[in-house]
C-alpha cells in the first residue's frame, strides 16, 4: 500500500513539473520576441528562428525576420504554412507577395504556400506575385523605411493608450506616478518595486515579450531559470501578480507599449 502512494505522489509531481514546464515554453514563446505581437493570433505568419548559438527566436511576420536576420547570424528558419499554420523550412516553400490580403507589421502582405500548385490557387483569388524565400525577404527590406515609418505612428497611438490602461488597472499605484518611482517594499533586494524608467528594470525587462511575460504571469521563464532572482522574489513583501485574463489583447500590448516609451537607452 505504501509503496502505491509512493508512485502516486510521484507521478503526481512528475504530471505537475511537466505541466508547469509546459505552461513556462508556451508562455516564452507566445509573443514575437522584437515586437511582442500575439504569436496565436498571428500563427499563419509566424517564423521560429534557430540562431548560431542555438538558441530560437520567435517572429509575427517576415517583417520581424528580416530585422532579425539583417543583425543576427541564423542557421535554421522556419514559416508557418499560411493556410494551415504548420511550420516549414523557408527553402521548401512558395510565396505570394502583394495579394489582397492584409499584411502582418507591413502595408503588403508576403504569404508562405507550402507548394506551388497552392500559392497558384489562393492567387487567383486573391492575386499577388509568386516568388521565393529570397524574393519575399527582399521585397521585405525594401518596404522596411516605409513600413517602419507606419508602425511609429501606430505604437504611438498605442502608448497613449497604455497610459489609460496602466491608471485603470492602478499600476501606479506600485510602480509609482508614471511608473516613475516606485514605493517600499520590505524584503526586496533593493527595497522598493522599480520604477519602469530605471537601470534595473531596463535590464531585466530587455523586450517586449518579457514585459508581456512578467505582465500576465508575475514571472518570467528566464526568471523561474535563475534560483537567486526567484529567491529574492519570494522575500520581497509585495509581489507582482499575474494579470492573465485581466489585462488582455490590444489593452496588453497597449501597456506594454506604454512601459516600453519609458525605459531608459532607448
Amino acid at each position: 500500500m505504501r509503496k502505491r502512494g509512493t508512485v502516486f505522489i510521484f507521478s503526481f509531481v512528475l504530471i505537475v513539473s511537466v505541466l508547469a514546464w509546459s505552461t513556462q515554453e508556451a508562455l516564452a514563446q507566445r509573443w514575437c520576441n522584437l515586437c511582442a505581437m500575439d504569436l496565436q493570433k498571428y500563427r499563419l505568419t509566424k517564423y521560429i528562428l534557430t540562431l548560431a548559438d542555438g538558441s530560437k527566436r520567435y517572429t509575427c511576420s517576415i517583417h520581424c525576420t528580416a530585422i532579425i536576420l539583417g543583425k543576427q547570424d541564423v542557421g535554421e528558419v522556419k514559416v508557418a504554412n499560411y493556410l494551415t499554420g504548420d511550420m516549414i523550412d523557408v527553402r521548401k516553400v512558395y510565396y505570394l507577395v502583394g495579394s489582397d490580403t492584409k499584411g502582418v507589421m507591413s502595408k503588403v502582405s508576403k504569404l508562405a504556400f507550402v507548394g506551388k500548385h497552392e500559392a497558384l490557387e489562393f492567387r487567383r483569388g486573391h492575386g499577388g506575385e509568386l516568388t521565393d524565400f529570397d524574393g519575399a525577404i527582399k521585397a521585405a527590406n525594401l518596404d522596411m523605411a516605409e513600413d517602419m515609418k507606419m508602425l511609429r505612428e501606430k505604437v504611438k497611438k498605442m502608448t497613449q493608450l497604455g497610459r489609460v490602461v496602466a491608471e485603470a488597472n492602478s499600476c501606479f499605484a506600485c510602480h509609482g506616478t508614471e511608473g516613475k518611482g516606485g514605493i517600499q517594499n520590505p524584503g526586496s533586494k533593493t527595497g522598493y518595486i522599480p520604477a519602469w524608467n530605471s537601470e534595473e528594470f531596463t535590464r531585466h525587462m530587455n523586450s517586449k515579450a518579457k514585459l508581456k511575460e512578467m505582465i500576465t504571469a508575475g514571472v518570467t521563464e528566464q526568471m523561474t531559470k535563475d534560483p537567486g532572482r526567484m529567491a529574492d522574489r519570494d522575500k520581497a513583501r509585495l509581489k507582482m501578480p499575474a494579470w492573465k485574463g485581466f489585462i488582455k489583447g490590444k489593452e496588453l500590448h497597449a501597456l506594454v507599449n506604454y512601459i516600453w516609451s519609458l525605459r531608459q537607452n532607448k
